[in-house]
């Protein structure tokens, strides 16, 4: 006679007294299914490896890489505790010489191991648990191929080059304007010289028109630059006509308004 009660019972016993069954479901699903690098010259670029351990077992996991040389690995061996999340840095070493290729997938690959283990045990243990092929442990196994995109690096390197012709262009422009700017100054110079020397011979053309006043001090006027002169009646007096045009041409050039009393 089928009793409930003891099917109950041996289902209980039988499930306390065997090993618990292990999946490779159990381990749960490493993400992503592939590390790809972003590669920028002469930049380490770093990649991350997450998965969930949604048992209630403790996990150990080991990470192999077949170019260790370029690849460092961050941690390499550890232990995940129940309903955790892990997360291993993969970082790449800098790029020395951009390929043509936007994309290549190279022959680098990870194997990720992953076990579960008693909690009582010591990370120091953990790399002999995947070299021993005895025990009866189960061992998981996920392969991770690697993808290089270089998309980044050949747009950097292009927009490098671009800036340095744009740089040789603009010191070729300042080069030419700064010539051009020289040539200006010296032909300002000439015109200079040459309105100073037109200017005084203007003024030995037309001459100057003396006005004295034997009440007030002597005005002498220049009728073509507007320059004044205040001279004392008994100095002014004893002046001669050419005597005053020096003396008028020598206050124009320098600017001067001279006031003698």
């Amino acid at each position: 006679m089928f009793h409930a009660e003891n099917y109950f019972r041996y289902r209980m016993w039988k499930e306390l007294n065997m090993e618990p069954s292990t999946k490779d479901d159990d381990f749960g699903e490493i993400r992503p299914q592939e590390l790809k690098f972003m590669l920028e010259p002469k930049t380490q670029i770093s990649c991350h490896v997450n998965w969930f351990n949604k048992s209630n077992r403790y996990m150990a996991f080991k990470v192999k890489v077949t170019n260790p040389k370029i690849y460092c690995v961050r941690p390499r061996v550890g232990i995940v505790k129940p309903y955790s999340t892990c997360q291993v840095q993969v970082t790449r070493q800098a790029l020395d010489v951009v390929p043509p290729s936007n994309v290549v997938i190279t022959k680098d690959k990870f194997l990720f191991q992953r076990a579960f283990v008693d909690k009582d045990i010591s990370i120091n243990d953990v790399s002999s648990i995947f070299r021993s092929t005895e025990g009866g442990i189960h061992i998981n196994e996920t392969k991770l191929k690697v993808v290089l995109d270089f998309t980044k690096a050949i747009k950097m390197e292009m927009g490098e080059g671009d800036s340095k012709e744009k740089e040789y262009s603009d010191i070729e422009i300042l080069d030419l304007s700064l010539k051009k700017a020289n040539k200006t100054i010296s032909k300002l110079k000439e015109q200079k010289i040459y309105t100073i020397l037109i200017s005084i011979l203007m003024r030995t053309i037309v001459g100057v028109r003396v006005l004295l006043s034997i009440s007030n001090p002597t005005y002498v006027h220049t009728e073509v630059t507007g320059v004044f002169f205040f001279l004392g009646r008994d100095f002014a007096s004893n002046l001669t006509s050419q005597q005053v045009i020096l003396l008028l041409l020598h206050t124009e050039v320098t600017g001067l308004v001279v006031t003698l009393l």
